[in-house]
This record gives structure tokens, C-alpha cells and sequence, in this order.
């Protein structure tokens, strides 16, 4: 990220979020978060994270993680009693520990209440875009308020600095009309990626993806059963390819709402056998499963970014995606797998059979893959990539301060 004065000095970051992993134990998602915001206090003067957690998660109202990272929960009744809490506080933390960054985790709920704070505390505000883009089409309906876009777009016009988790998200920011250097790609990439790269096919987990090899060949899709996931499109698509490959078998691991209606539209297709509802599993089992698919599927309408494809391609899956936000961070489409066009069956459907047909082609790209994403996580998971984000905003921030200052 270019442009801004450097600004050397240990920062003081302001953190609105919904952290609460901060306060549990320190395995799973929550080692996870605090091994990650851990990593990034080593870097600064103050780490201050306030949460927003209502009175029923019982969290306590402040805790120490460190030498620098502080955690606040605001403790709220309701989500507009937290808010305002979050509000309070950011004020009262933020003028107390002089910060010198205000950061929101997005730019709805925390990004409004960041606006606000950072603006009374006349300190600049970095807004994180990880999940829907307020600009899509798709944003209100995905939150159900329907005037969230308009919120949401009126506080990234007010940020000084924007932090997207994909690059396609970039260029749809750019072409509303936001300056390049005001936006920073960061993917958030899982701490646990190591496990990934060291997944390799399990003779247990394929003997459960195959049936005990009746089938010999598997998509494999984790993630939550929501209509987003657009899994009906997968649906389809084993339908198509059954013809030609009766040993083509779909696994999902994951659970959600649309489940039942999916499962009776598999029945409908004549996919029983062919569709394996796996359920949900701990996080610490899933790469054996990935490590021992063929091709890794996700057939997603929108995204913020598919931790899933960087796991699928850390072990060495070839990939078929949806062309969501951050699918071309993790996939070179053509060589490490192929990015198809949203709600675009036959495209998909297309890109499955190619891989399924030449099984030294799967090999070849998801192994290309895994080359490429060492790279890729190699820079992400760096920590210093975020206070450089930090500094770069602060930095602008104070020469256009110093600039009004000129005139």
C-alpha cells in the first residue's frame, strides 16, 4: 500500500469488532484470534479491542492479553444498547490511551460506531470490508436491513483508509470510484494453514468419502448449508456428470438451514447415494478430509473470502469456484484450478469434468496450487503487513492534516 508520511513511533490502535474469541480459551478459532492480534501488539504501543458482546455471553468487562492488547466487551442489553456502548467506550479507551488509528471490523455495525469516534476523537478511521461489499447488489438482503447499503457505503465515503480480504472486492471498490492507494488487500488466512500444507490423503477419511471405494471419484464442498452457497447449483452438477461418471460422488461437510430442502432435492434428482451429508466436524479433522478429495468445490453467490479455497489449495487440491471475492487470491485460473462465472451451471459443470477426466491434470494444478499459496500466505500471514496498513493510513491521514494546517 503506497502513499502517506511514515510514521516510525509505535502506533496506538483502536479496535471495534466482535472479537469475543478473546476471551475464551485459547484453542480453535479463538487461539486463532488471539494468536493473530497477539502477533500484531508485539508491533505496538497499545492494542485496545473492544467487542461487542451482550450481557447474556457473560464476558467480563476488560481483560489483559499481553503487555499491550487490552479487550473490552460492552456488556450491552440489546444490540443498539451495545452500540451505543461500543460508542461510549471507544471515546472514553480512545481518549485515554491517545490512539492514533481507529479501526472498525466492518463498515456497518462497528464501522458506524467508528465513524463516530474517530471523528470526536479527530484521529483517522480504517474500515474492514470482510464479507459482503455494501456496493453489491446482494449486501441489504444478506443482512435483512434493508437500508444497510446506504449506511454502510456513507461510512467507507467518510474512511481514511479502507481494508478489503479480496482483491475482486478491490476492483469493485475502485470502480465506485475510491482511490487505489485508500484500499489494502489482507486476506485473513488461517493460523492453522500449516496443517493444511501438511494434509496428505488419509486412508480412513477416503474410505469414508468413497464408501469404502464404491465411488472413485469426489467433489468435496465445507462450509455452511445456506442458500449464499447456491449448493443446488452442485447439485446439478453431479446430475449432469452422472451418465458419463457413476462413481462421481458429492461430500459436504458443514450444517445449516437449507440442508433439508437440499437433501429432498438430491432425493428428486435421483442423487442419494451419489450426495454425502457429512455434518459438521472439528475444524482440526477437516484437512485430512480436504487432503483426500479429488477436486475441491465451492459454488458460492458471494463471499467475503472463502478461507476454504486457500485450506483446498494449501493441500494440494485442484479447485472449481464461483468467481467470489478473493477466488482469484487463492486460484490461477487455468493452472491451479478454474474460477467460472457466478450462478453459471453448465461452466461448472465443465471445469469438474475436465479435472475428473484426467486425474494427472487434478494432481498437476493442485500441487501447482500449493506452490503458489505458500507465497500468497507467506506475505498475508506476516504481521508486519498490518501495521504497515496501519502506518500508510496514518501517515496520509497526517500529511493531509499537516496540508490544512498550510493553508
Amino acid at each position: 500500500m503506497d502513499g502517506g508520511v511514515p510514521t516510525q513511533e509505535p502506533l496506538r490502535i483502536l479496535s471495534l469488532g466482535f472479537t469475543r474469541e478473546l476471551w475464551e480459551a485459547n484453542d480453535g478459532a479463538a487461539g486463532d484470534t488471539l494468536g493473530r492480534l497477539s502477533a500484531y501488539a508485539a508491533h505496538l504501543a497499545g492494542y485496545h479491542v473492544i467487542a461487542h458482546a451482550l450481557r447474556k455471553h457473560g464476558l467480563r468487562p476488560q481483560i489483559e492479553r499481553g503487555p499491550v492488547l487490552r479487550g473490552y466487551a460492552t456488556g450491552g442489553l440489546t444490540r443498539v444498547d451495545s452500540w451505543l456502548r461500543m460508542v461510549r467506550l471507544g471515546l472514553t479507551v480512545g481518549d485515554r490511551q491517545a490512539v492514533d488509528l481507529v479501526q472498525s471490523q466492518d463498515p456497518l455495525f462497528t464501522g458506524s460506531a467508528g465513524a463516530i469516534v474517530s471523528r470526536l476523537l479527530s484521529r483517522p478511521h480504517n474500515v474492514c470490508v470482510y464479507g459482503p461489499n455494501p456496493f453489491d447488489s446482494h449486501y441489504s438482503s444478506a443482512l435483512r436491513l434493508p437500508l444497510a447499503s446506504e449506511l454502510a457505503k456513507r461510512v467507507l465515503l467518510s474512511a481514511d483508509g479502507i481494508q478489503v480480504d479480496g482483491s475482486a472486492t478491490k476492483r469493485s471498490l475502485v470502480a465506485q470510484g475510491f482511490a487505489d492507494e485508500q484500499i489494502a488487500t489482507k486476506p485473513m488466512v488461517p493460523q492453522n494453514i500449516e496443517d493444511f500444507f501438511a494434509a496428505k490423503p488419509d486412508p480412513k477419511a477416503r474410505d469414508e468419502l468413497t464408501d469404502g471405494g464404491r465411488f472413485s471419484r469426489v467433489l468435496l464442498f465445507v462450509g455452511r448449508i445456506a442458500e449464499q452457497k447456491d449448493l443446488g447449483l452442485l447439485l446439478q452438477c453431479v446430475a449432469s456428470l452422472r451418465g458419463r461418471w457413476s462413481g462421481l460422488r458429492l461430500v459436504l461437510i458443514g450444517e445449516g438451514p437449507e440442508r433439508p430442502a437440499l437433501e429432498s432435492r438430491s432425493r428428486s434428482l435421483g442423487l442419494k447415494s451419489s450426495v454425502r451429508w457429512l455434518g459438521p466436524r472439528p475444524h482440526r479433522e477437516v484437512p485430512r478430509y480436504v487432503g483426500s478429495c479429488d477436486v475441491f468445490v465451492l459454488s458460492s453467490r458471494y463471499e467475503g473470502f472463502a478461507r476454504v479455497l486457500m485450506e483446498a489449495a494449501a493441500a494440494a487440491r485442484a479447485i472449481v469456484t464461483t468467481a467470489v471475492s478473493g477466488a482469484d487470491d487463492a486460484v490461477i485460473d487455468g493452472e491451479t484450478g478454474y474460477i467460472v462465472p457466478i450462478g453459471d451451471g453448465r461452466a461448472f459443470a465443465g471445469a469438474v469434468e475436465r479435472l475428473i477426466d484426467d486425474g494427472d491434470l487434478a494432481l498437476r494444478m493442485g500441487r501447482r496450487g500449493q506452490e503458489n499459496l505458500r507465497q500468497v500466505a507467506r506475505r498475508y500471514l506476516d504481521p508486519k503487513l498490518q501495521i504497515e496498513i496501519w502506518r500508510a493510513v496514518v501517515g496520509r491521514w497526517r500529511a493531509t492534516q499537516a496540508d490544512r494546517g498550510r493553508r
